[in-house]
Parts: structure tokens; sequence; C-alpha cells
């Protein structure tokens, strides 16, 4: 859940819980990044989702990807 609790992958074959911070960033076919730049945007997120806590996914909200349209979607706010 969204209270940093770990993740039961035991379905898996993996037997310890795990913990995950992702970062995503999306981009179009003919976007004019490169794709270093993508991964560095990537990387980004994935920080941006670490510093607010584990098992969160954080995604930039629009092109072109500036660190004020970054927001965390998962655990969303319900959660």
């Amino acid at each position: 859940g969204g209270d940093g609790t770990a993740l039961n992958c035991a379905g898996f074959g993996v037997a310890e819980p795990i913990q995950v911070s992702i970062g995503i960033c999306e981009v179009a076919v003919d976007s004019p990044l490169t794709d270093r730049e993508v991964e560095k945007k990537a990387a980004f997120a994935k920080k941006f989702a670490k510093e607010k806590g584990k098992n969160r996914i954080a995604i930039f909200k629009r092109d072109p990807f500036d660190s004020d349209d970054i927001e965390i979607v998962l655990p969303s706010a319900a959660d």
C-alpha cells in the first residue's frame, strides 16, 4: 500500500517482499529528445519518486518534461 509497505511477489518466485520506485518519461515517436535525454528524464522521475517515499511511481505530466511537471501517480491520493 501507500504506507511504504513492501510488495508481495511470491507468485513470481520472489520469496522476500520487495519495494520499488519507478520513474516514467513517456515520449511520442516524433519526439526531438535523444534516447539519452529520455533516459535522463526517466532517472530524474525515479529519483523524485524515491524522495517521496517507498513504492511510488512518478511520471512527467506533459512534454517538455520540466521538473515542475512531475507527479506521483501511484499510490493515488486515495491510497
